[in-house]
């Protein structure tokens, strides 16, 4: 689909001065290249982070079940006619066309909402309950815990990791090893104060046994750790991304992205001389106060960002088939990180905020690689021009968020996804990664639900309602998802055209494939 015209009363193109306080800025329909609507959700009009897929095998065939993490607000459920405080929604889509709602899982400790959920399938887990699934989730400021979620519809309590937090976001669980990786901290104005020196760090827990999480190690970069020579403490972590084992290769890897929209870091660390034992050879006099020399023992590289350059994610794509480099003896092949700056302000009154593909191959050279030296090889960007009205006028951000998280789809090593908030889902081909070209985006409309975002420029105020495309997702079957932060929904896409000749998505005759899904069965709203 093509832009939806515009009336006679729309924005020009480059104005960011509309004396108008309050403006309809968003597009009224559909803007979109190489992809299609399959289907949307209301989300029950609750402001969406992540979005996490999981497929479940149940008795009578596979579901599969998105996952909605919530920012904070309260909203009508009508599955029990009860506003509660939002927490996590729980979306059958095993009928991408019809995704129903199955439950809301509130945020019952106060206030935060639960806006990371992270699954992993009990078969996976070393210690896992088989053919159950577990649903690890942030709750507020306040802790992490562990849910069942074996059947969506009725979720049960298994734990609580960790309380007494101030802090928390996005975590990660590696399900091959079950450690989770914990976004967490307590400040001195906390119940159980950990002395360090910024909220945001790792603290890691074995969960290979949802029912009895284990406490492993604290982590994050000197200066930030309670005793350090450090003056200044560097940015907080964001988000970490472990990769223990992909597709049957070990790897060993955490990326650590900090700093969020500005003074932005990257740290690669081996996994093995991090985790103290039995999980790997790390050395700590006291693992909840690591030195800066035991910090530093497992890092591999780092690259430090302008300050104009936060670090939000960092998400890699391993053995990157080059083909303009296929007559070389070295680096035909390429270990790439996704890494993104998020943009944080509203209308464009900050720096711009792009996604950076980094060079980590682990291939040695002269005795060096350049996962020692991460290297930006190139970056992403979307013009603001190129949407009508222009992207920075419409009222909520426009930059990059994210990009996608899972491994499991035909898009890895050559399609990655990413939230640019108003600007909706952008796909970039990678598979020259020193000349990233868009291939696909997906901008949906503003609805009844989305609420407006406010900025004030030159001292004038301004209250717009405008689309913001927080996180996507990508599903086993290529499926791509987006839930919007300012209560819009849920979002469920596919690639077409030249995009889904890429993944082979597209068959010879040109008609598109969900590859098995409408096999699968599709619950009515309420039933197991």
């Amino acid at each position: 689909m093509g832009v939806i015209a515009l009336g006679p009363n729309a924005w020009a193109a480059d104005d960011l001065d509309i004396p108008t306080k309050a403006t309809q800025a968003g597009i009224s329909g559909i803007d979109a290249k190489n992809m299609e609507l399959l289907g949307w959700n209301d989300n029950q009009g609750r402001l969406a982070y992540q979005t996490t897929i999981q497929t479940q095998n149940t008795s009578d065939g596979q579901r599969v079940i998105a996952y909605v993490g919530n920012f904070n607000g309260r909203n009508l459920n009508p599955l029990t006619n009860t506003v509660e405080q939002s927490g996590t929604t729980i979306i059958d889509v095993t009928d991408p066309t019809n995704p129903v709602t199955v439950k809301h899982l509130p945020q019952t400790q106060g206030g935060g909402g639960s806006k990371m959920p992270r699954v992993c399938a009990g078969s996976d887990l070393p210690k896992g309950v088989k053919n159950h699934y577990y649903l690890l989730r942030d709750v507020g400021s306040l802790a992490h815990e562990v849910w069942d979620v074996t059947v969506p519809e009725n979720p049960v309590f298994v734990s609580t990791p960790i309380t007494g937090q101030t802090t928390t976001h996005k975590n990660y669980w590696d399900c091959v090893t079950g450690l989770a990786y914990l976004v967490a901290g307590s400040s001195a104005t906390g119940a159980n104060p950990d002395g360090w020196r910024v909220g945001q760090h790792v603290k890691v827990y074995d969960l290979s046994d949802p029912a009895n999480p284990t406490f492993v190690v604290e982590f994050g970069l000197p200066g930030q750790n309670p005793v350090t020579n450090v003056t200044t403490p560097p940015a907080m972590v964001h988000g970490p991304i472990a990769v223990s084992m992909l597709n049957g290769k070990t790897y060993n890897r955490l990326y650590m992205p900090y700093g969020v929209e500005a003074n932005g870091v990257m740290q690669i660390v081996d996994l093995t001389k991090m985790l103290p034992p039995p999980y790997g050879t790390g050395q700590y006099a006291d693992p909840h106060k690591p030195t800066d020399a035991e910090l530093l023992q497992s890092e591999i590289g780092r690259i430090t960002a302008p300050g104009a350059v936060g670090g939000h994610t960092a998400w890699p794509v391993y053995d990157v088939e080059v083909a303009q480099n296929r007559n070389f003896t070295e680096y035909n092949r390429l270990d790439l990180v996704m890494f993104t700056s998020e943009e944080t302000s509203n209308r464009c009154t900050s720096a711009v905020h792009n996604l950076t593909i980094i060079d980590a191959t682990r291939e040695a050279v002269d005795n060096s690689s350049a996962e020692q030296h991460p290297w930006p090889i190139s970056t992403v960007t979307v013009n603001d021009f190129s949407g009508r009205p222009n992207y920075c006028s419409r009222g909520t951000r426009f930059g990059v968020h994210s990009t996608h998280e899972n491994f499991n789809n035909d898009l890895y090593g050559k399609l990655v996804t990413s939230a640019w908030f108003n600007a909706g889902i952008r796909v970039t081909d990678i598979r020259d990664p020193y000349n990233p070209k868009e291939v696909a985006y997906f901008v949906y409309p503003i609805n009844a639900n989305t609420q407006p975002s406010t900025s004030t420029i030159n001292g004038i105020s301004y209250s717009q309602v405008d689309v913001s495309c927080d996180n996507t997702e990508v599903d086993d079957d290529n499926l791509i998802y987006c839930g919007d932060r300012v209560g819009g929904g849920l979002y469920i896409t596919r690639l077409t055209g030249t995009a889904a000749a890429i993944i082979g998505a597209v068959s010879e005759g040109g008609s598109k494939t969900l590859r098995g899904r409408s096999s699968r069965r599709v619950a009515a709203q309420g039933t197991n």
